[in-house]
């Protein structure tokens, strides 16, 4: 029986790279023998499919530490993370700094000051130069003890003033770069996580953003600053559909990451996310030719999500396929690359239990999307089927309902009218418990109340219909998952064709 009580161990063990595992094998040998007892816990559980602790330890029932397993845990759990420390010392800025305050407590401790001094001056502008404002305070704490030990000899009053008003420009961009992170973070807990997106909603965060931002000295914001104040209006601008206006807040932070390239080396996190989001509303707003240097640059990110990261794989690999499935679906000619498909349902497996639910079922929705559009729609149905079986209106209304009428479309392209008419039944009935649908919604509850009443005959004049209802919203309504009005009028157009054909 598997023990899920205490698996961080297991965990940790899993998530680590080839390379890192190599790493930890050569460390495990330089601090004793390669069958000292916790390499061979090691070896025990890195061979586990699913932790457990019975088996482990049976495995080492000729061992007298077995009886005290947990400690034993815990200290392969300690070296595991210091072998990891070592492996990436030298991997980001960050950690170069740390180990530079390291060498200068060390140094300052045997008072060898003037070669702490030499690595202070070192850390201290590379620090600068990548806008490591937190560390930097630690480099002036150690210059403040260097300059206490020499007695003050080597400044004069007028170094210690600018000392003190470099210092307090370090403390202000700190101020201001926590400031727009808890701005950010405010409204994107609004916009994007409660789940509601009111006009209402939308008011209170403008106001909220004048307040706050319109306070702050622009002219004198470091790049993580001026990156962060474009994300808060770019999601700003998405939220309230003046898309043009977010696609140029993304648009500027893509120049400062090209620009300044040294700065976000650490974070692909933030690379990715505007390469796919400005990918995406590209598409959205029909920028053709913008869209294929991107995905370019987001399929080039790939390499930064090494083996050791998980949570950077997945971001890549939902960020580039959902634009990827968007594109092709919207392809005037349809097809679907095999190899490319393969490589998505690996992920998904790869993935599972990993990838949020919401974005795993996204994916499956613009792989059904797709094998419609192909032709496929056999693959498309038994897609949404599944979506649908696990889905319910509560994880994601827009998604839920979206999948609900596309699953109407399906069954009405493949004439199962009567599948079709106990499937909108069942639309109808979990509408009832929704309050202020969406304008999108009720012209597609129109239609299919008006299909399954008056049946096929009559389906080019509600064809029609459809596509006046939904020309005239504003909104896209559900093109993220599938465009209804687009959908109507090819249909439209089959209709005019067979009937041309007949006459």
């Amino acid at each position: 029986m598997s023990n899920k009580a205490s698996n961080q161990l297991f965990l940790l063990i899993k998530s680590l790279s080839k390379q890192e595992k190599r790493y930890f094998k050569i460390f495990s040998n330089r601090h004793s023998s390669e069958n000292n007892n916790y390499y061979r816990l090691y070896q025990i559980i890195s061979q586990q499919d699913e932790y457990d602790e019975e088996k482990v330890i049976e495995n080492l029932k000729d061992r007298p530490f077995a009886n005290r397993l947990s400690i034993a845990k815990t200290r392969l759990y300690e070296q595991l993370l210091k072998s990891l420390n070592a492996f990436h010392s030298s991997k980001t800025v960050d950690s170069e700094l740390f180990f530079i305050l390291m060498s200068i407590e060390v140094l300052y401790h045997k008072a060898l000051y003037k070669a702490a001094w030499k690595k202070l001056q070192r850390g201290f502008k590379l620090a600068q130069r990548n806008e490591k404002h937190e560390l930097m305070l630690q480099f002036y704490k150690w210059k403040h003890k260097l300059l206490e030990k020499e007695n003050y000899e080597s400044v004069n009053s007028k170094n210690i003033d600018n000392l003190w008003n470099a210092e307090n420009n370090v403390v202000d961009q700190i101020k201001t770069y926590h400031k727009l992170w808890f701005i950010k973070s405010k409204i994107f807990k609004v916009l994007f996580y409660n789940g509601s997106n009111s006009r209402k909603d939308i008011a209170k965060i403008h106001l909220f953003l004048k307040k706050n931002i319109d306070s702050i000295d622009n002219n004198n914001l470091s790049i993580g600053s001026r990156f962060l104040l474009h994300h808060i209006y770019s999601a700003f601008y998405y939220s309230t559909k003046s898309l043009d206006k977010s696609y140029s807040h993304l648009k500027e932070n893509l120049e400062l990451m090209e620009k300044f390239p040294q700065m976000f080396v650490d974070n692909p996190f933030s690379q990715i996310s505007v390469l796919s989001n400005m990918a995406f509303i590209a598409f959205k707003l029909r920028k053709h030719q913008e869209i294929n240097p991107l995905l370019l640059k987001l399929r080039n990110l790939k390499d930064l999500a090494g083996d050791s990261d998980i949570n950077l794989q997945i971001r890549w690999f939902y960020s580039y396929y959902s634009i990827y499935l968007a594109m092709q679906s919207g392809q005037h000619t349809v097809e679907v690359n095999e190899t490319e498909v393969a490589l998505i349902y690996n992920g998904l497996e790869k993935f599972n239990g990993k990838l949020p639910i919401v974005r795993r079922l996204d994916l499956e929705f613009a792989l059904s999307v797709l094998f419609f559009k192909a032709g496929e729609t056999r693959k498309a149905l038994r897609g949404i089927h599944a979506i649908l079986n696990e889905m319910n209106s509560k994880m994601n209304p827009d998604m839920f309902y979206a999948a609900r009428f596309f699953y109407l479309i399906l069954l009405l392209e493949m004439d199962k009218i009567d599948y079709l008419n106990i499937a909108w039944i069942s639309t109808k009935r979990s509408l009832l418990s929704r309050k202020n649908l969406k304008p999108e919604t009720l012209a597609l509850k129109e239609f299919f109340n008006r299909v399954c009443k008056i049946g096929q005959p009559d389906l080019f004049l509600l064809v029609d219909d459809l596509i006046a209802n939904l020309n005239a919203l504003k909104s896209n309504g559900y093109i993220a998952y599938f465009d209804f009005g687009k959908w109507a009028m090819d249909k439209k157009e089959s209709y005019k064709i067979s009937r041309a054909l007949a006459s």
